[in-house]
């Protein structure tokens, strides 16, 4: 049951950030709140009380690693079914696992003009999840919207760029339980939905 808080309800204050921050994206996971910041290109982990315990910039100590490239505010994170936490280095055009704490686990990555992979600056812009672990990317530029594997093969394709503004803003996608996929089209301000074929 959810109850509308009134505005002079105040549950919580929690301590402002730096001028440089661009808020991009909030994930939850149990007592842990995750919090991409563009501007400075960092996660920050917060408890649920908005104290801060700490924050990692994509950093590991494997040759494999690499710290976020963030060119523009498209920094998204998630939270997918298995609880697992994934950023998107956007800059790097790929997806990364990291453990609560910040560590570096894994990551997969396609930069390619090809349909399998992302091009141009930061994509995939935005991202969610399926329950099943799949990965639903939205691009910008040449926006298309596509499902991608747990290991990053693609899937299927969603939409094409003839459903879209040529050269528009990356659709935010999110995903229901029945695998249907909602993007909201901020270029002709639309929620479009997309059901699997049966």
């Amino acid at each position: 049951m959810w109850r509308c808080i009134p505005r002079e309800e105040r549950t919580a204050v929690w301590e402002g950030l730096d001028e440089r921050t661009v808020v991009t994206s909030i994930a939850l996971k149990d007592s842990l709140v995750y919090v991409a910041d563009a501007g400075n290109r960092r996660v920050l982990i917060y408890n649920r009380e908005g104290i801060l315990r700490s924050q990692f910039e994509g950093k590991a100590e494997s040759e494999d690693a690499h710290g976020f490239v963030v060119p523009s505010a498209n920094f998204d994170l998630l939270v997918n079914s298995f609880g697992e936490l994934w950023v998107v280095n956007p800059g790097a055009h790929s997806v990364e696992n990291y453990t609560d704490d910040g560590q570096l686990r894994g990551f997969w990555q396609n930069r390619s003009p090809e349909i399998d992979g992302f091009l141009g600056c930061c994509n995939p812009a935005e991202i969610t999840s399926l329950p099943d672990g799949a990965f639903v990317t939205s691009e910008k530029g040449l926006v298309r919207i596509k499902i991608h594997e747990a290991s990053g093969a693609l899937r299927t394709v969603v939409a094409g760029p003839a459903s879209f503004q040529e050269e528009g803003r990356a659709p935010e996608v999110c995903a229901g339980d029945d695998g249907r996929i909602y993007a909201l089209d901020f270029d002709k301000s639309v929620v479009r939905v997309y059901a699997p074929k049966s």
